[in-house]
Parts: C-alpha cells; sequence; structure tokens
C-alpha cells in the first residue's frame, strides 16, 4: 500500500515543570528511533525564520520524544547529556543502549552510551588505531552478523567517506573491540552522499542515483550486481531508503528523493513542502527491480528532515542480542 498521512506532532517542549517553550530542534543533530520513541542528540542551534542561526547553549542534550499509546499523545523529555558537544553525531540503537559516534567540532575520540531503562550513562574511549583522517564523520551505519570468522559476532559497520575515499570501521559491543572492513565499494560521485540498506545477513544494497543500485556482498567483499530500475529517473538523487519486506525472493523497498529545486514556487513557498518517493521491489537471486508505485507526501514547507522507520526497531530490541531479519513486520514513516 501507499504511504498515508497519520498525523502531527505538536511541537511544544517541557523542559521542567509548568514551563513550555515553543521552540525548534537544534541543526545538525543525531537522531534514530527505538520503539515508540525518537532520539535528537547534540547540534548547533537552529535558524529562526529569518533565517538567523540562534545558538543554543544546550546543544549537549539527548531529547526524547515519546509516543503514550494509552493517551495517544506525544511528550518530549531529557535523557541527559552527552559528554562533549556534538554536531551531526550518528546515533546507533543496538540492545536497548544508544552508541553516539563522531560529531563534527568534536574531539570526543570516545563513545558517548546511554543505556534505556536505567537512564545511565557510559563513555568508552576509542583506540588509536581506529581513529584515521576523517574518524569525526560516519556518514550512515550498519549491523552486520559476521559468519566469516570462528566465532559469530554481530558487529556495528560505520561507514566514511572523504575525498572520495571509502572507508568501513567495525565496532563489536560486547568485545569493546575496533576493527577494518574491506570496502570494495563502486566509486561515490564527488560531493555526494551514499545510501547503504543491509538486506538479509551479507547483503547490503549501494545507492547514490534512484536509477542504479549496486548489490554488495559483505561476507565475500565483491560486488554482485549492478541493478537499474527503468521507472526512475538517474538524476534522483536519494536521501532516504527503508525495506519494509524481505524474504529469500524479494525485497520490497521504499526510497526517498531530494526534492527538486525546479518544482518548488518561490511565491508559494520558498521551502519544498513535499517528499517524493517510489517502491521498488527487488527480486532475489537475480536481483531484478521492478518500480511499484511512485507518489509524494504532502508534508508542508521544511528546510530539513528527518526521516524514520517505525518498526525497525525491533531488530534492536531491548536486551535481544539478535538482529533479526527484515522479515514482514508493519512499517510506520516518521
Amino acid at each position: 500500500m501507499d504511504l498515508k498521512e497519520r498525523g502531527r506532532v505538536t511541537p511544544d517542549w517541557p523542559l521542567r515543570e509548568n514551563l513550555l517553550i515553543n521552540s525548534p530542534l537544534p541543526e545538525f543533530l543525531g537522531f534514530c528511533s527505538l520503539g515508540s520513541s525518537f532520539y535528537f542528540a547534540g547540534g548547533m542551534g537552529a535558524i529562526t525564520d529569518k533565517g538567523i542561526i540562534e545558538e543554543f547553549d544546550d546543544t549537549t542534550k539527548l531529547w526524547c520524544l515519546k509516543y503514550d499509546d494509552s493517551t495517544y499523545t506525544w511528550t518530549w523529555s531529557i535523557c541527559g547529556y552527552l559528554f562533549r558537544r556534538r554536531i551531526r553525531p550518528l546515533v546507533v540503537p543496538y540492545q536497548g543502549k544508544l552508541y553516539i559516534f563522531g560529531g563534527e567540532s568534536s574531539v570526543a575520540y570516545w563513545v558517548d552510551i546511554y543505556t534505556i531503562r536505567s537512564r545511565l550513562w557510559e563513555r568508552r574511549e576509542v583506540p588509536s588505531s581506529a581513529i584515521k583522517p576523517g574518524y569525526m564523520y560516519p556518514r550512515s551505519y550498519f549491523l552486520w552478523e559476521d559468519t566469516t570468522k570462528p566465532q559469530k559476532r554481530t558487529l556495528i559497520v560505520l561507514y566514511f567517506c572523504r575525498d572520495n575515499r571509502q572507508w568501513l570501521l567495525s565496532y563489536d559491543v560486547n568485545a569493546n573491540s575496533w576493527g577494518d572492513v574491506d570496502c570494495n565499494f563502486p566509486p561515490v560521485p564527488e560531493y555526494h552522499s551514499r545510501q547503504l540498506l543491509r538486506l538479509g545477513c551479507n547483503h547490503l544494497v549501494i545507492l547514490d542515483f534512484a536509477k542504479v543500485w549496486y548489490i554488495y556482498d559483505l561476507a565475500k567483499k565483491e560486488l554482485l550486481a549492478k541493478v537499474v530500475v527503468n521507472d526512475l529517473d538517474d538524476s534522483e538523487i536519494i536521501s532516504d531508503i527503508f525495506c519494509c519486506h524481505h524474504t529469500n525472493e524479494e525485497s520490497l523497498i521504499y526510497v526517498f528523493m531530494e526534492p527538486d529545486e525546479k518544482v518548488v514556487d518561490p511565491e508559494e513557498s520558498p521551502h519544498p513542502q513535499s517528499v517524493c518517493y517510489a517502491r521498488v521491489k527487488l527480486q532475489h537471486p537475480t536481483f531484478s527491480a521492478k518500480v511499484e508505485s511512485k507518489s509524494s507526501l504532502k508534508v508542508g514547507p521544511y528546510i530539513h528532515r528527518y526521516i524514520f522507520a517505525v518498526g525497525d526497531e525491533a531488530r534492536f530490541a531491548i536486551g535481544d542480542d539478535a538482529i533479526g531479519d527484515e522479515g514482514n513486520q508493519e512499517k510506520t514513516l516518521v
């Protein structure tokens, strides 16, 4: 089925009892979803209606926006503070904890870790062997159950790209160890943000533009296929990608495109007001793709957007060591 709008969230922030302020979230923050909660970390202030960046004194905070099923309401709360200010960090939910990596304008050579149930914080130092040029700028991540070693282990794999050079860095949470992962990815287009999506145990989908997809084998460290999606435009840039259904035979994938400046009407609004997307069925093991539908979500004027797939976090359930598979779980995009 196509995506449908479910409702909006009131942007009031409860900073403390009996005090509500209307304020935007900081710019350039890190974010993730877990269960019925959304988490926002770090940042560097916010852009006002006049286009001016308003500096905040509290950009080290970790915010939580939680949905209450019993009252059908959303509530903001503060979970605590990062050990150091981080701009655009990477927030990874795993085993009931939030692992916060990197962040520009930060010399934080450690990982901030927040435990959801106990609300306790800890930090782990990053060894010098893992700190390479560009370490503070992880672009994305995926979880990988590495079966290439005698003892199976689940890794958080961070993806980096700098000056057209790409590399992968793995982190074993249980062993608190870091390691390099061979990265034989296709060249990345200049000044472009590449999107990654893990499918099953060892397959990785690599996207730059909507029309051409690459299928990569993590175990063999090699490119398996180049998939051309005929009904998508080779000029459409992918901003987000989610898998809502996965079996051994097929995967159902939603891809979201960057806004097209040509269709923005400056007289109506200087900012885009919709989000274009396509639902694509990827067949295994032939790796052929077909567009099932294309549409757009009318979301109103926006400067930045953050898209969550609520339901993916079932793979990162509290106390659950397994990654699980993408399965037939229902997901909601926020």
